[in-house]
């Protein structure tokens, strides 16, 4: 870059000319009958050097630096150099796609307006040439620049509304941002060669979102330590090195959702000042995730939680968690053993448990209200099922394919089910006495398909079904007599293929209904004495 530096010239004013006297010495000369030193100074003099003396200062070029109005696309060094003199620029500065840029001369900036963006110029080295820029007050993004290894030169930036950093191949490090403390959005997004976030300590909070995501060789967000909130969402997303979150556990509040997902080493999530989510809580994919007692502290979520397909999770123990405004649904985490949410009183929409091989213990026994349905299927080592403070639910009830559980022995304070009940397919369920608080079911009844299942005792206080009844292929009952006081059932009855039930009970048992609809008895192979 050619610089075009002004030389001011500071001159003594010139003495009248004296000459060495040989009777006073070298360099004096006599004076009012004394030997005084010779004064003045001689512009042909050399300095010791045998050079011209140095008689200027160099002026700051930036002395003269303006403001710039409108957008600037940098596509050649004649644009580069019409821009250099620019103390802040007032709307957009684009740098993208030139290939013959390895630095970024523009030492006067110190503001731009809408936004930087600095993208895909292949040869990039640097960014000291922006040493004095210190607000960005739209977005600054920083991608595609395939050799650029830091971004050393952004040591004055205190304040940028949006800042993105992505897939710039060689960027080992963002250690050159220690100033930065005024900043709405970051996102640190597929950057092979980043080992870490160090330099970020300066930021305290987020206005909308945090993003770390595909940065391969990322270890540690250790360099986020003084974050404290985040108004939008946070999202860290398949870094395949990070080992734990400890950079976040000072994180309070998240305004948005929260999702972890994909982090293949991550063992940990370590939250742990967390107290509340504004929206969802999503948490999947992540391998060696062993446990969730990095969120201890939560307790409000106002979205949904999504826990399904981590390969590794223990338990799931969220223990002052009070609300979920929307759905819970905890799906697929093969080595998970209980669910303890022992504070939970209010899920907003469903309740859905399933697919947990491991899952023995369910922890919810300060649940009373379920404002959409619960649905309990695919968990083959679960013994139990207990809701024993559940009194509202807003949808239906399903309990399938849980092979080993034996009893659903604490549902008593359930009055009504708004919505269909169905209990299917449960090798080793014996017991339904846990529902015998329950007075109605708004649409269909189904009990099928349980071999071990004797009696239907639990339903001795229901008196109405708003659907269609049915009750088939249960290989053990024997007696329908539990459903002593069902009067009505709002559209059809099923008594289908049950091989110890006596086919002459089950008409009798049908004749004592009023039916909306069609009733269909047979196949019920059993002994009539």
């Amino acid at each position: 870059m050619r610089w075009l530096w002004m030389l001011a010239l500071v001159m003594a004013p010139a003495c009248a000319e004296k000459h060495d006297d040989p009777n006073c010495g070298e360099g004096t000369h006599e004076e009012d009958g004394e030997c005084v030193a010779n004064e003045g100074l001689d512009l042909d003099e050399e300095d010791d050097t045998g050079g011209e003396a140095d008689t200027g200062v160099e002026i700051d070029p930036c002395d003269e630096a303006e403001v710039c109005s409108g957008d600037y696309d940098i596509e050649n060094e004649v644009d580069l150099e019409a821009v250099i003199e620019c103390e802040s620029i007032t709307g957009q500065l684009n740098i993208a796609g030139q290939d013959w840029i390895e630095d970024i001369d523009l030492p006067c900036l110190t503001s731009v307006g809408t936004g930087l963006n600095i993208e895909r110029n292949g040869s990039l080295q640097s960014l000291q040439g922006l040493s004095n820029l210190t607000s960005v007050d739209g977005y600054l993004s920083i991608s595609e620049n395939e050799v650029l290894s830091s971004v050393a030169g952004l040591s004055s930036l205190e304040s940028v509304e949006f800042l993105s950093i992505s897939e710039n191949d060689a960027l080992e490090t963002l250690g050159a941002l220690h100033k930065l403390t005024n900043i709405d959005s970051l996102q640190v997004h597929r950057n092979p060669s980043l080992t870490g976030i160090d330099g970020l300590s300066g930021v305290t909070s987020l206005n909308t979102v945090l993003h770390i995501g595909y940065n391969a060789s990322l270890s540690s967000v250790d360099g986020l330590s003084n974050l404290t909130n985040v108004q939008g969402r946070i999202s860290i997303v398949d870094n395949d090195m990070l080992t734990d979150l400890q950079g976040l556990d000072g994180v309070m509040t998240v305004g948005e959702e929260l999702r972890i997902a994909y982090n293949d080493s991550l063992s940990s999530a370590e939250l742990s000042s967390l107290s509340s989510v504004g929206e969802d809580v999503v948490i999947y994919g992540n391998d060696s995730l062993g446990s969730l007692a990095g969120l201890s502290a939560l307790s409000t979520i106002g979205g949904k939680v999504e826990v399904y397909d981590n390969a590794a999770i223990i338990d799931l123990d969220l223990v002052k968690l009070t609300s979920v405004g929307q759905g819970l649904v905890v799906n697929n985490n093969t080595t998970m053993t209980s669910l303890n949410l022992v504070s939970l009183t209010t899920i907003g929409e469903e309740l859905s448990i399933s697919s947990n091989n491991a899952m023995t213990h369910l922890g919810l026994s300060s649940l009373s209200t379920v404002s959409a349905g619960v649905q309990l299927y695919d968990n083959p080592v679960l013994a139990s099922f207990r809701l024993p403070s559940l009194t509202s639910l807003g949808g239906g009830l399903l309990i399938e394919n849980n092979s080993t559980i034996a009893k659903v022995d604490d549902l008593m304070n359930l009055a009504s089910i708004n919505g269909s009940l169905e209990i299917r397919d449960n090798d080793e369920l014996i017991s339904l006495e846990g529902l015998s608080g329950l007075e109605s079911v708004d649409d269909g009844l189904e009990i099928s398909l349980n071999d071990s299942l004797k009696a239907v005792e639990g339903f001795s206080s229901l008196e109405s079904v708003g659907g269609t009844l049915a009750i088939n292929e249960n290989k053990s009952i024997s007696s329908l007599s539990g459903f002593s006081r069902l009067n009505s059932v709002g559209s059809s009855l099923f008594i289908e293929s049950n091989a110890s039930l006596c086919e002459e009970r089950a008409e009798e048992f049908a004749d004592s209904i009023n039916v909306g609809n069609s009733t269909f008895v047979y196949g019920n192979d059993g002994d009539c004495d």
